[in-house]
């Protein structure tokens, strides 16, 4: 088993309801959806043999860097390894309601997903995909299955993942993907979504919006 990751390690994401903490490795070892005090959908932090995760990282990597986006709580991850560079980009999404006075950020649009896209920036590398959520803190067992195009299960967010993943009973979900320079790979943890429009085609708008919302926040605040 490897060693427990320091807190500082960590970096934190969110949409002003709910939060994530993403590892320098590109591991979520804990987010809650849709509220800060609900029971986390994974504790890995915790409890790394039984926590639950949700691991996206290259195979061997040599080199790692980090920053948010510019006035966003937008978090991009550079991982490096022998023969290539992925870049992640990982955020909850958020936005303004419309109708909103100027400057109200209290009431949001707020989904409750966990966005998480990858890009090969040069070369070609294996990228390790693994899905393993918690219930009650581990205390109760998990059943994944394919359900709305994605993977879930009773009492849990829905996996949504823009390169196919089999599913075969259990409570954990991995596969390797070979994937080269220019290529990219979607994932989306939703809490709540619409049968009839998979999360997976609203990427592009949910990015831009939730940019915008925090760079727009970012300038009006006075705090320094």
């Amino acid at each position: 088993m490897d060693a427990y990751k320091a807190l500082r390690d960590y970096a934190a994401i969110g949409d002003c309801h709910g939060h994530a903490l993403v590892a320098a490795n590109g591991d979520v070892d804990w987010c809650c959806l849709e509220r800060h005090d609900q029971d986390p959908v994974f504790c890995c932090l915790l409890d790394q043999a039984r926590g639950g995760t949700l691991r996206l990282t290259p195979q061997a990597v040599v080199a790692q860097e980090r920053n948010y986006l510019a006035g966003t709580n937008m978090l991009v991850t550079r991982l490096r390894t022998e023969t290539g560079v992925l870049e992640l980009l990982d955020f909850m999404p958020v936005g303004r309601r419309l109708g909103n006075g100027p400057h109200d950020y209290v009431k949001l649009v707020v989904p409750g997903w966990l966005v998480r896209r990858a890009r090969v920036l040069e070369g070609e590398l294996g990228v390790d995909l693994r899905y393993r959520p918690s219930l009650a803190f581990a205390a109760k067992p998990v059943e994944l299955l394919a359900r709305d195009g994605g993977i879930g299960g009773d009492c849990l967010p829905t996996l949504f993942c823009s390169h196919p993943l089999a599913v075969a009973g259990g409570d954990t979900v991995s596969a390797t993907l070979r994937l080269c320079a220019g290529e990219c790979l979607d994932l989306v943890l939703a809490a709540r979504y619409t049968i009839t429009d998979s999360p997976l085609r609203l990427l592009d708008a949910m990015q831009a919006t939730t940019q915008a919302f925090w760079q727009e926040w970012s300038a009006y605040n006075r705090y320094r």
